[in-house]
Order: structure tokens, then sequence, then C-alpha cells
């Protein structure tokens, strides 16, 4: 059904009209594995260029919650994009490593986090077949 779904509603780019910041990272959110970074508590601030709602994933002792408002704990790393562009790294049609080189996405946190935010930030589970139906 996967394949199926993704050759069908995921083989052109999303029209402008269909991309939703929130929708997108509400669906990031339950991807979120921080169980390879120290500490109990993570956050995550995402902001898109193209909308200005701000979001935040508060990942505590490894249940994920998205907020809408500053949490109030310290930010581990800002992922800054348009929603496009997210939306591309989400659905594997571009990896999150060419996002940044190219500009289209921008990370901003130490180092140690920074580097393994492709762990951290698994992609959605249909990835694979909208990767294929878009070759």
């Amino acid at each position: 059904m996967a394949q199926w779904g993704a050759e069908w509603m995921f083989g052109d780019d999303p029209e402008p009209e269909e991309l939703d910041a929130q929708l997108l990272v509400w669906w990031m959110h339950t991807r979120v594995d921080t169980s390879g970074l120290d500490g109990d508590r993570h956050v995550l601030h995402l902001r898109f260029a193209d909308d200005p709602r701000r979001f935040w994933i508060l990942v505590e002792h490894g249940t994920p919650s998205v907020c809408m408002a500053d949490p109030g704990f310290p930010v581990d790393v800002t992922i800054s994009s348009d929603v496009a562009s997210l939306y591309a790294v989400w659905l594997g049609r571009m990896p999150l490593g060419i996002a940044v080189r190219s500009g289209r996405v921008t990370l901003e946190g130490p180092t140690r986090v920074t580097r393994r935010l492709d762990e951290v930030l698994q992609l959605s589970p249909v990835a694979p077949f909208v990767a294929a139906a878009s070759a």
C-alpha cells in the first residue's frame, strides 16, 4: 500500500497549497530518536522562512511533543528552512546533508548535535517508496 500511495500521492512535488508546516512538524515529531544524544531532555526549534509560526519539538525522557510556544528550555538545535525543502528531506527526496550544503536547510547548534541530526530526525516511513517513485 505504501508503494502504491507513494506513486500516486507523492510522484510529483507538492503544490504550495499542499504544504503545511504544522502538519509536517507533527509528522516529524513522531519520528524523532534522541537515544544517541546525552541527557533526558532535547529541544529542536523549527523555523520556516515562508511560515511565520514557530515550532519546537520537545523530547523529555524519550517522549516527543510539539510545542507552538517556546517551552522555556535551552534549544539543542534550530532548524531553519522553507516548508518545501524540509518536506523534501522528510520524504527522502533530498538527503539532509545535501539540503544543508545547498543552503536550503540551516542548522544552528553544537556540532555534536548537528552532525547527528540525520540520525535524530528519522525520515517518513514511506520515504523509501517516495524516493523510488520519484526516480
